[in-house]
């Protein structure tokens, strides 16, 4: 079985010997890799809520490689400060595991660093109904972002798993909260 609460922060980095290959990943959508049971979960969510296929996929697994050139890029497109706040180091990002999604509703902003997804009514129901499929919004606003390190991102989302999903987000906690809690006990 998968660790779907593994934990990939600036604080709690992959080492680097992480070997992605163990994650069996599989094509999700158009060159967009995902972890097997992640893909599967979110095709079956999307399914429920998104009859008109108006979400996409924007971004999934990442390599070393990839998230260091995305960190590069962004520091020269948007600086170091917004870079900091959205766009995690490598090793740091959660989507070297193959269990993080990006998205974006089709006809609205695809930036890999920020798509465009919210107000919208298939958001909404994606929303509703993403907990119940394994999935929680991974960095929430306010006083979250001193907690994860990252400012509000309402595109990502995390796979956990059942009933971890439904947990965290029936009460509003982040990652790092939740395993905390679930350690402490």
């Amino acid at each position: 079985m998968k660790d779907y609460l593994l934990l990939v922060s600036e604080t709690v980095p992959l080492p680097s010997d992480f070997n992605p290959e163990p994650l069996k990943l599989v094509d999700a959508w158009q060159g967009i890799f995902l972890e097997k049971q992640t893909a599967e979960a979110l095709s079956a969510l999307l399914t429920k809520v998104d009859p008109h296929h108006l979400i996409q996929l924007t971004s999934g697994f990442r390599s070393i490689r990839e998230q260091t050139e995305l960190f590069q890029t962004s520091i020269e497109e948007n600086g170091l400060a917004y870079t900091n706040a959205y766009v995690a180091l490598p090793y740091c990002s959660e989507h070297h595991t193959g269990f993080a999604v990006d998205l974006s509703i089709k006809n609205g902003t695809v930036g890999e660093i920020a798509p465009d997804f919210q107000d919208h009514p298939v958001v909404e129901a994606f929303l509703n109904e993403m907990a119940n499929f394994g999935f929680i919004m991974r960095y929430l606003a306010d006083e979250k972002t001193k907690i994860t390190g990252i400012a509000h991102e309402p595109w990502h989302f995390r796979y956990v798993g059942l009933p971890h999903s439904q947990r965290i987000t029936e009460r509003g906690l982040v990652l790092e909260e939740y395993l905390e809690e679930v350690m402490s006990r």
